[in-house]
């Protein structure tokens, strides 16, 4: 009954629009025909891209769904899978269509997040909530902007005075404080708290922002505490000629990681990780058409993961692993197209107890044209082209991509693109070893292909899209083992062929009333290799609906309920529902945020129970 229920609001939706958010997640963005999508790169208007991209208006988002963390906000766009393993994102693994998490490239600001020791550390992002203005969701393997590991998806982090000159004079400053008051579990009360304030000073061409976070809990289950503080500084000038963006930011997350990696064994392990991210970046107007923008980043990842907490020296790994990494892009106009040229130097380095130490390098450069073919017709294709060194993969790839977009009219277009990416090994994979797991140096990247074709637009007031796609991974990667006495071991195993369709609308209903759905089914086959003690590729979600409901009482007043239903192909399924309730004042927000209303027992990984019902209580002042 269950799952014809589901289907039929899935059909319902797709009769009634074809459905999903114009290339927008249905959760409220920015102005349509204004966003472009944030790059150091080519530019591309959202109304004119071929591309399946979802963009977070942080904003309005923050006051319709009950989140604390950039990973819950991620768990309500479509085709995203978060595999958690704790609240106000601890620990989480990020996929999009069936990926794992060392497949999707996490940018901030167009700076690299990625982290070559682990995908674990991929969320680990030392920026607070409050800095962020848009989230932008990039759907499919675009390595021919992005380069590596942009094999299943993008995902860009965009900060509050990226590139705006436009505030007022003065100094503005916020201040925001939480706390949680659950229910009680397994005899254990847990509760947590948490701070975020900031200071921003606009003084003509000049911005200077700093913002500090900080999140305490004594654990929801057993061994499960955690302290989690980030703090972020960062400038921007510009003139009529001249940008100038600097980010200074540091994160550091202390946690219990009960059941987190080789559960049942792991229940007094504990791990500490701190991350520092350092970027300059400074753009130049050679001409009216014309302009260079160079950007260097520092990325350094310490990890520290305890087995047996009361015996640290009976088990534990010290990781350091250290991402420099320089680009240079030119970006320009004529009469004719749009395009732009680059190239990158990418450098990994690690220090182990355990993984040993390692360095490889990577040289890539791009291009991208988008000609002028009139208002109804809009294209861009690129091309990637990637020399390496010190890695286990070819020493020269090339990694084409195209997306095209017509308007067949006023309120509905048609849009496809192609593309192809690739994923290196991590560290993880090719050297990890203890009496459980067994890394193997001998692994290849994966690659992969994907094509998508979709129709999308307007209904009385409605936004809709609908897609198809199709996705192959060759010589994917996945930890397996014939028996449970055996260590895991990851192998390229073949082929992993993945088909979904994807469907999304935002309909509003009078003055008050907004209606949003989105969902997401997929069914996948791995044509080799794969058995049931597969860690990875039999696990991704089949089914994804998420629903919300969103009403404005009055001025300041406003409600939310949310659904979020997932079906994995190997896992029960289980619906979650939250909501939330926020008054304005004049220079404040009292709000009230509900999760697991249902106190439903769920997994998110197999070994780690998500937690149960939990309510924050939440005051924002605005000075």
């Amino acid at each position: 009954m269950r799952k014809i229920f589901l289907t039929a609001l899935l059909l319902s939706v797709n009769s009634l629009v074809f459905a999903q958010l114009d290339s927008i997640n249905s959760v409220d963005l920015l102005k349509l025909d204004e966003l472009n999508l944030h790059s150091n790169r080519l530019t591309q208007n959202l109304n004119q891209t071929g591309l399946n991209v979802e963009v977070i208006d942080m904003k309005s988002f923050r006051k319709k769904y009950p989140v604390q963390s950039l990973n819950e906000v991620l768990t309500y766009v479509s085709g995203i899978d978060l595999r958690q393993r704790g609240p106000v994102g601890i620990q989480a693994d990020l996929g999009i269509r069936g990926s794992g998490s060392d497949q999707i490239l996490v940018l901030v600001n167009g700076v690299r997040m990625s982290d070559p020791q682990t995908g674990h550390h991929q969320l680990n992002l030392p920026i607070p909530l409050d800095l962020i203005e848009r989230i932008e969701v990039i759907k499919g393997p675009m390595a021919r902007r992005y380069g590596l590991n942009a094999l299943s998806g993008v995902i860009n982090v965009v900060l509050k005075s990226e590139g705006s000159i436009s505030h007022p004079d003065g100094i503005h400053a916020n201040q925001e404080t939480w706390a949680g008051a659950p229910a009680q579990n397994d005899s254990v009360r847990y509760s947590a708290w948490g701070y975020r304030a900031g200071i921003s000073i606009h003084k003509k061409q000049h911005n200077l922002w700093y913002s500090t976070e900080g999140m305490m809990g004594n654990g929801y289950r057993p061994n499960t505490e955690f302290e989690f503080f980030r703090n972020f500084l960062g400038y921007t000038w510009a003139s009529k000629k001249h940008y100038v963006n600097v980010m200074a930011s540091l994160v550091n997350n202390d946690f219990g990681a009960s059941y987190f990696y080789a559960a049942p064994n792991d229940h007094s392990a504990k791990e500490f990780v701190r991350t520092r991210l350092l970027s300059a970046k400074y753009g130049y107007k050679l001409s009216q058409n014309l302009s260079l923008n160079a950007v260097l980043s520092n990325r350094n990842n310490f990890d520290h993961y305890i087995y047996y907490k009361p015996k640290p020296e009976l088990y534990q790994n010290k990781h350091t692993n250290v991402v420099n990494m320089l680009e240079l892009n030119l970006v320009g106009k004529s009469k004719w197209m749009d395009y732009s040229f680059g190239v990158e130097n990418r450098q990994e380095q690690i220090e182990s107890n355990n993984l040993g130490n390692h360095l490889r390098q990577f040289t890539g450069s791009f291009a991208e044209f988008s000609p002028k073919l009139g208002s109804k017709f809009h294209a861009t294709a690129g091309i990637y082209a990637m020399w390496g060194s010190g890695v286990t993969t070819n020493k020269f790839d090339l990694f084409p991509g195209l997306d095209v977009r017509y308007s067949l009219n006023k309120s509905l277009d048609f849009w496809g693109c192609w593309g192809v990416g690739q994923r290196l090994p991590t560290f993880t994979d090719l050297y990890y070893t203890d009496k459980g797991n067994r890394g193997n140096p001998l692994l290849k990247s994966e690659n992969a292909q994907s094509v998508e074709v979709g129709l999308k637009g307007k209904i009385y007031g409605s936004r809709f899209q609908v897609s198809m796609f199709r996705k192959d991974v060759y010589r994917m990667i996945d930890w397996f083992r014939d028996s449970i006495n055996q260590p895991w071991f990851p192998e390229n195993l073949g082929t992993q062929m993945i088909n979904g369709l994807e469907a999304n609308i935002n309909l509003p209903i009078g003055q008050k009333i907004s209606w949003n759905t989105n969902a997401t089914y997929m069914s996948g086959i791995m044509n080799e290799g794969v058995n049931q003690f597969s860690k990875l590729a039999l696990n991704f979600v089949k089914l994804q609906i998420v629903s919300s409901l969103n009403v404005q009482w009055t001025k300041n007043f406003n409600t939310s309920l949310a659904l979020r239903h997932i079906e994995r192909i190997n896992n029960d399924a289980y619906q979650i529902v939250d909501a939330r309730i926020n008054y304005q004042l004049k220079n404040a927000d009292i709000y009230l945020n509900f999760n697991n209303l249902g106190n439903v027992q769920y997994r998110e990984i197999q070994t780690v129970p998500m937690m149960p019902r939990w309510v924050y209580l939440g005051f924002k002042v605005n000075i």
